[in-house]
C-alpha cells in the first residue's frame, strides 16, 4: 500500500505540474462558468485578481470542471500508473490477493471504478488533435485506459461490482449525454470565436479591415450569438452535476 501511494502520488503530482494543466482547465473546460452560478455557493476561486493557480482554486469548481468534461481526473489519475508499475515488477498476484482480503483497498478500487464509469473521453476526442492541448488530452485518455486495464487484471472486472450502482450510473449517463454534447458544442464555438478575434487582433490586416467594415447589425448578431452560447454552457452545468453526483 505504501508503494502504491508513493507511485500514484508521484504520477498525480507530475500531472499537476504539467505546463498545460492550468491552461487546459481555463481554456478547455467550463471552469470559469462556475463563478457565474450558485453551484458550490461560493466563487470558483479565492483570489479573483491574479492568475488562476491551484492555491486559489476552490475544490468544488476544480472537481466539477473535470466532471463536466466527463473526464473525472481527480477520481482515478495516478492509480493506474501505480498498479502498472507494480504489475511490471511481477506483483499482480499479490495485488489480486490484496483486493480480496483488504476492504480498504477494494473500496479504493471500487470508488475509482465509479469515477471511471462516468468518464467518456470519446466526447472530447477531437481535442487529441488540438495543437496546444492534444498531447495533454492524450495523456489523460491513456491513463484512464491504463487504469481500467489494471483494475480488470487485479479485480476481474471493469465496472463497479454493485449491480444497482452500475444500472444507476448507466441510466443517468445516457440521460445526460445530450446535455454534455450541447455544452461541448457551445464551448467549442466560443473558443473558435476567441481564436478568430485573437487572430484578427494579432495583425491580419485583411481581417481587421473586414471587421471594421462589418455592418453594426452583423456585429450585434455576433455578440448575441456569444451570449446565447454562454447561456447554453451555464444551463448545462446543473443537470450534469446532478447526473454525475458522487463522481469521485
Amino acid at each position: 500500500m505504501d508503494r502504491l501511494a508513493e507511485f500514484s502520488h508521484r504520477a498525480y503530482m507530475e500531472l499537476r505540474q504539467h505546463p498545460a494543466f492550468i491552461p487546459y482547465l481555463e481554456q478547455m473546460t467550463p471552469l470559469s462558468y462556475y463563478g457565474k452560478t450558485n453551484i458550490g455557493s461560493r466563487p470558483d476561486r479565492r483570489d479573483k485578481t491574479g492568475k488562476l493557480n491551484l492555491d486559489t482554486l476552490r475544490a468544488i469548481p476544480f472537481v466539477g470542471a473535470w466532471s463536466q468534461m466527463k473526464q473525472n481526473v481527480p477520481g482515478f489519475f495516478g492509480f493506474g500508473s501505480a498498479l502498472q508499475q507494480l504489475c511490471d515488477e511481477g506483483l499482480l498476484d499479490q495485488l489480486s490477493e490484496l483486493y480480496e482480503r483488504s476492504l480498504f483497498f477494494r473500496t479504493m478500487v471500487e470508488n475509482a471504478l465509479q469515477s471511471l464509469s462516468k468518464t467518456r473521453f470519446s466526447l472530447t476526442a477531437f481535442m487529441a488533435d488540438d495543437p496546444q492541448f492534444g498531447e495533454f488530452w492524450r495523456m489523460l485518455d491513456t491513463e484512464a485506459r491504463r487504469t481500467l486495464d489494471c483494475f480488470e487484471a487485479v479485480s476481474g472486472h471493469r465496472e463497479p461490482e454493485d449491480r444497482i450502482s452500475r444500472a444507476s450510473i448507466r441510466i443517468r449517463e445516457q440521460m445526460v449525454l445530450p446535455v454534455v454534447v450541447i455544452q461541448q458544442y457551445a464551448l467549442a464555438k466560443l473558443r473558435a470565436g476567441a481564436v478568430a478575434s485573437a487572430g484578427a487582433g494579432a495583425g491580419g490586416a485583411a481581417a481587421v479591415e473586414a471587421a471594421e467594415a462589418a455592418p453594426p447589425a452583423e456585429a450585434g448578431a455576433n455578440a448575441r450569438t456569444r451570449e446565447t452560447l454562454k447561456k447554453l454552457v451555464l444551463k448545462t452545468l446543473a443537470p450534469t452535476v446532478n447526473a454525475g453526483r458522487n463522481a469521485v
